[in-house]
């Protein structure tokens, strides 16, 4: 069964729960879920021979929840898997991700390639850095009614998502949205990377029927910035919440990465 505890990072408390021995894989949830949403992948990557360590991440679960919404930039977020990898006693890991995490984790294959020996994205793919300001161009696409840019304004979706109350009782939804609110502002940072190249060994991973596919391809723009691509899973009958649907299909995927690295 996996260890819980906390571990100070960058001035925050961050709960994670870990099992195994090295290697370091580091696995990094999306919204709105928590580590939890890695339990089937834990058990399986720890008794094939991996460390796994799956955080709440910044603003999730125990985790703190720092006030600031500019206190979740991509920097920010990176910055806590870099510090995690270190506080393990690490220089590198391979750097897992779904939907939000996968956002961090080729992130921080970008921006600290050296500390990500592989990088494997789940759901959304290597985002190359546009000409215009992420929620500029959502809104052009999709109207100012598209969730990413309806998040925006403070209270109102937390008001909407009360539904998953049970989920986030401790957390609350504000730290999770802060991540959406920073879009923008995490693009005017990330500007020196435009064009760069995502180096390390890579894997996407992706649900043939998730609804994310439609706004977040895959293309021939993405596939650009990863010059080391070692596949693209297709996972049939599944939908967004690939690591929970098809469990079995996913750690496989990733067993496959890890031994040929």
């Amino acid at each position: 069964m996996p260890h819980h505890r906390h571990v100070c990072l960058n001035g925050i408390d961050v709960h994670i729960a870990e099992q195994g021995e090295a290697p370091l894989v580091l696995l990094l949830h999306g919204f709105p879920e928590t580590r939890y949403s890695w339990r089937h992948q834990i058990d399986a990557l720890a008794a094939a021979g991996y460390r796994v360590v799956a955080p709440d991440q910044r603003g999730y679960g125990t985790t703190d929840r720092p006030d600031g919404v500019d206190q979740y930039t991509i920097f920010h977020l990176v910055g806590d898997v870099v510090a995690l990898i270190r506080e393990l006693g690490e220089e590198q890991a391979v750097v897992v991700g779904h939907d939000w995490g996968a956002i961090v984790g080729w992130n921080a294959a970008l921006l600290r390639p050296e500390a990500v020996c592989g990088v494997v994205g789940i759901g959304v793919p290597s985002l190359p850095r546009g000409p215009l300001p992420p929620l500029t161009v959502t809104r052009q696409r999709f109207g100012e009614g598209f969730y990413q840019n309806y998040f925006q304004e403070p209270g109102v979706a937390e008001d909407d998502l009360a539904a998953f109350v049970d989920q986030f009782t401790v957390s609350g939804f504000t730290g999770a949205l802060n991540w959406y609110r920073n879009f923008d502002r995490s693009w005017e940072l990330t500007a020196a990377w435009r064009d760069a190249p995502i180096t390390p060994p890579s894997l996407y991973i992706s649900g043939e029927n998730d609804v994310v596919r439609t706004f977040y391809a895959m293309d021939e723009a993405a596939r650009a910035i990863v010059p080391d691509l070692r596949g693209v899973v297709d996972v049939p009958g599944c939908g967004h919440w690939t690591q929970q649907e098809r469990p079995e299909a996913v750690t496989d995927a990733l067993l496959d990465f890890l031994r040929g690295l």
